[in-house]
């Protein structure tokens, strides 16, 4: 297993890997509570909203959806964003 990249986190950057593990459970948190109400307004869609819930924008368009979020101001890592699929679908 020679030449395995590893990341080193030091000791400056605790915090940094802390703040994004706990945004990172505010968005699970938050996606918990939400997603069946805001898959019932924008079934099959890209929605992204602010840590309050503010809608931000949303579009079963994924091009048009990116572009709205430039157009918004909003930074990705002010925003929670998701597709909400109607259903579940599988792959192969």
């Amino acid at each position: 297993m020679a030449n395995v990249p590893y990341v080193k986190i030091e000791p400056e950057s605790d915090d940094v890997v802390r703040s994004s593990y706990e945004r990172g459970l505010r968005e699970v948190a938050f996606w918990a509570a939400h997603r069946a109400d805001l898959a019932a307004r924008f079934p099959d869609e890209f929605v992204a909203v602010t840590e309050d819930g503010e809608l931000v924008a949303h579009s079963p368009d994924l091009l048009a959806f990116v572009e709205l979020l430039k157009a918004s101001g909003f930074g990705r890592e002010n925003l929670y964003s998701n597709f909400l699929a109607d259903k579940i679908r599988f792959v192969l």
